[in-house]
């Protein structure tokens, strides 16, 4: 587990600091992929809440809202 979800956050965490120095379609690119893996994030989670019992809004729903408006923030950028 450590691996997957701390690897995976260490290496958007790494694209996106490229992606701060790119330049034209890499950079748009970037932003792209990463508002695609939040928003695969925030879908899964809500499948997760239909299919399961009723969960807290916190850690579930907290992450759910995060994930989601980042994704948003990030197709927003890149539609600039």
């Amino acid at each position: 587990m450590r691996a997957v979800y701390g690897g995976f956050g260490l290496a958007i965490a790494g694209v996106l600091a490229y992606a701060a120095v790119a330049d034209g379609d890499l950079q748009t690119g970037i932003v792209i992929t990463v508002g695609t893996a939040l928003a695969g994030m925030a879908f899964g989670r809500l499948v997760s809440a239909v299919v399961h019992e009723r969960t807290a809004f916190y850690p579930h729903w907290f992450y759910f809202v995060v994930e989601a408006l980042a994704a948003a923030a990030f197709f927003a950028i890149s539609a600039r």
